[in-house]
């Protein structure tokens, strides 16, 4: 009984050396940062503090998108330090609701890993939807013409221009080829195919705006059409 009891008090004694290492983060799991305009440069910085008693090690810093880089001046921090991590995100190419993963990774034993969720909505000056088009499974038929549309959004206070940029001629008709966008307005355009001879059709609609931070829009239109059985 007495071993029993001379075991348990140095357990109890010992339980503190396994809870030396610990990190309390100040940063939100996640960091929420609303309407942002496309083309911006999000900043800000990771933060913990060192709240053990022996040094913490920073294994390294993933983040899960190449659009956002990540900063360590250095890896291992005292007792009482406190560690910031830079971030960059870029919003280049996104649009709607994106949220992007930056993960801390500890050397230190006992320190699980962090995970901090970048979320922004990206509001685009210019947009165009869909950026594809497509035919699919037509019948040959000369007389017949079908149709498809795409929106043209502009969130500027101020109307955009659009002209459709190619040679005369084409397999997909635009109507109309020019028009102009109100301001804060969306603007409907057709896309139109006459299913005259069989074949697959792949064409890249240019469209030039007077827009300088998106001086073009890029609408990719395909087809398959299938011959008349009789």
């Amino acid at each position: 009984m007495r071993n029993r009891l001379v075991i348990l008090y140095i357990l109890m004694i010992g339980l503190p050396c396994f809870s030396r290492a610990r990190v309390e983060f100040l940063t939100p799991k996640r960091i929420d940062f609303g309407d942002v305009q496309e083309n911006e440069q999000l900043r800000g910085e990771i933060l913990f503090v060192n709240r053990g008693d022996e040094e913490v090690t920073v294994h390294r810093i993933q983040a899960t998108c190449g659009c956002t880089v990540t900063e360590l001046s250095r890896n291992t921090y005292a007792p009482g330090d406190t560690a910031s991590i830079p971030f960059i995100l870029n919003t280049t190419g996104f649009r709607g609701v994106i949220r992007k993963n930056i993960i801390v990774h500890f050397k230190t034993p006992g320190i699980p890993n962090e995970n901090v969720t970048l979320q922004a909505r990206i509001q685009t000056a210019l947009e165009m939807v869909p950026s594809y088009i497509n035919f699919p499974h037509i019948t040959v038929n000369p007389d017949t013409v079908l149709t498809q549309y795409v929106k043209f959004g502009s969130q500027l206070e101020k109307p955009i221009r659009i002209t459709l940029n190619r040679p005369q001629g084409g397999t997909f008709r635009v109507i109309p080829e020019t028009f102009t966008i109100p301001p804060e307005e969306t603007f409907l355009v057709r896309i139109e195919l006459v299913p005259g001879e069989s074949g697959r059709q792949t064409e890249t609609l240019t469209f030039d705006t007077d827009l300088e931070e998106k001086p073009r829009l890029f609408l990719s239109v395909s087809s398959a059409v299938r011959p008349v059985v009789r």
